[in-house]
């Protein structure tokens, strides 16, 4: 109805292959609208429908193509970065390169952020959140950290997970020579004067068996836009093993959601 507003709820996370953290990737679509998903490599839109419990969902993705093959080694080159405009919001979903101090990855990180500036620039007077795993630690110092900090002054804009209050000062962890490894490198940008209406969080939760950690994101009195109906979607069988009964309690609370008509979406 015209004039009704919501609160809308979006999840950030590299998932390091759905099948991989398949019941927390499950978790996060049963309590968010949104779930932005990076290092996910999938050449077909149904090799992620069939592992999302949700029925009524909607998936944009880019196929991951192949483009060469040594030595055992399969590389896939897709785009980086993807968008959403949803009503007044852009959504934009990044997976930016890590800093390996190469001349070719300065370059690939400065054309991904040209991108997301052409993307911006396109978008102003709507609300842009750009979210997902930038591999930058704004504490290190390296020219991936100056380019991203140079974007966000040159356009107003805070790292708004860093600017609140959170639990823990990390979203990456891993285990290296039995040394752990973290930095904060998963961010949600956003315009500086929006911070009233934003809460963002990073979850801490025993279902990710991820390196990363997600980062929720939560708008208030968004207005509502027409919902995608059913009958227009392709609803594929998700693959679930009903032995387990983490997977099976999630696909019980999903057909419970199913008879309200949740919309669900998904940006991979």
């Amino acid at each position: 109805m015209e004039g009704q507003s919501h609160t809308l709820k979006i999840a950030s996370i590299n998932v390091g292959g759905i099948k991989n953290n398949i019941e927390y990737l499950n978790a996060l679509t049963l309590t968010h609208n949104i779930v932005c998903i990076q290092e996910t490599w999938a050449m077909n839109k149904s090799a992620i429908e069939q592992n999302l419990y949700c029925f009524i969902k909607t998936v944009y993705f880019k196929p991951a193509r192949k483009f060469s093959k040594t030595g055992g080694t399969v590389r896939f080159c897709s785009y980086r970065v993807g968008f959403l405009d949803y009503g007044e919001i852009s959504l934009i979903n990044v997976y930016l390169p890590f800093f390996d101090g190469s001349l070719d990855n300065k370059f690939e990180f400065d054309q991904e952020m040209e991108i997301i500036q052409d993307l911006f620039d396109q978008r102003i007077g709507r609300k842009i959140y750009i979210m997902g795993d930038m591999n930058t630690d704004i504490a290190k110092t390296n020219h991936n950290t100056f380019s991203l900090l140079r974007f966000l002054k040159k356009n107003n804009l805070t790292l708004l997970d860093v600017k609140q209050t959170q639990t823990t000062d990390f979203t990456y962890r891993k285990i290296i020579n039995n040394k752990c490894i973290t930095s904060w490198i998963d961010h949600v940008i956003t315009d500086q004067s929006m911070d009233d209406e934003i809460t963002c969080r990073i979850l801490e939760s025993d279902l990710n068996l991820g390196d990363h950690q997600a980062i929720s994101t939560t708008l208030e009195e968004v207005e509502k836009i027409e919902e995608v109906k059913p009958e227009h979607l392709k609803i594929d069988r998700p693959k679930i093993k009903y032995q387990n009964h983490h997977q099976r309690r999630m696909y019980q609370q999903e057909l419970e959601k199913l008879l309200h008509k949740e919309p669900f979406y998904s940006m991979s």
